[in-house]
């Protein structure tokens, strides 16, 4: 499966935004989603998941989290896919008046809405995509990075027996298994257990900047307690003024009153 183009709408407070994976005329390589950190990068890929695994009647939690805070408009995802010789356009709307459309541009055209659409996708990445394979290919930052088992996957181990043996790798592969090979035995016995060692220090910083984090949110926390006060001492003031000048007259009038009865006595 190749995703040529992803395009959201009204997702997690993105109104539209149009990706363009793969020109036209390009059919392989590998796709990096590059960007800073919030940017939606992952919403991404979330906003893909659902689509390709969920019903548009959905009410899923995957589906509600991509609803944006406070809006009426339902989530939107459109994907250009090449899935097993099919070339498709697959759109779905969710929540808000919910609707699947697809159109396979090829080999043989066909238009499909509703139930029937989403069932002709599934059908064809049950029969072309390997989920394991597929999971083993998702890398999220925000994930710890664990992959599944890809001895699991069947189709993979069809593969190599029917390839026999391996080419030889190039001087560039061989230094990038190298290098990964060893940032590995940086962190983990060959076993994939921790090296306690090199785990203490970041696990160290890790609790540390928690411990600052959880400090600054109760300053924050604080700081809300002390406006809520400011915002109630500012209501409150023009009536505290007014009673302040009803008090002051009134001592004034005391005043008067008090220097009378003396000259009287």
């Amino acid at each position: 499966m190749r995703v040529r183009r992803l395009e959201v709408r009204h997702v997690r407070g993105v109104v539209q935004r149009d990706l363009v994976l793969l020109p036209d005329g390009v059919d392989t390589g590998v796709v990096v989603v590059e960007g800073p950190n919030e940017a939606g990068k992952s919403t991404l890929g979330d906003a893909l998941d659902v689509l390709l695994d969920l019903k548009a009647t959905s009410r899923a939690e995957a589906v509600r989290s991509l609803q944006t805070a406070g809006s009426t408009e339902g989530p939107e995802v459109v994907a250009e896919l090449v899935l097993g010789g099919h070339h498709l356009t697959y759109r779905k709307r969710f929540l808000v008046r919910p609707e699947t459309h697809l159109q396979i541009h090829g080999p043989s055209p066909v238009v499909l809405a509703g139930d029937d659409a989403h069932d002709r996708v599934r059908a064809l990445l049950d029969t072309h995509v390997d989920p394991v394979l597929l999971a083993a290919l998702r890398l999220r930052q925000d994930l710890p990075a664990t992959l599944p088992a890809v001895a699991e996957s069947d189709r993979l181990v069809v593969a190599l027996r029917a390839s026999g043996e391996a080419s030889p790798a190039s001087p560039r592969e061989r230094a990038v298994l190298d290098a990964a090979r060893a940032e590995a035995e940086r962190w983990f016995t060959p076993k994939g257990a921790k090296l306690a060692a090199a785990w203490r220090e970041p696990e160290a910083t890790v609790e540390r900047l928690a411990a600052e984090l959880a400090d600054v949110d109760d300053r924050i926390a604080s700081l809300a307690d002390d406006v809520r006060v400011a915002d109630t001492l500012e209501r409150e003031r023009p009536g505290r003024e007014q009673r302040l000048r009803e008090l002051e007259e009134a001592a004034r009038r005391a005043v008067d009153e008090r220097e009378q009865v003396e000259r009287l006595a």
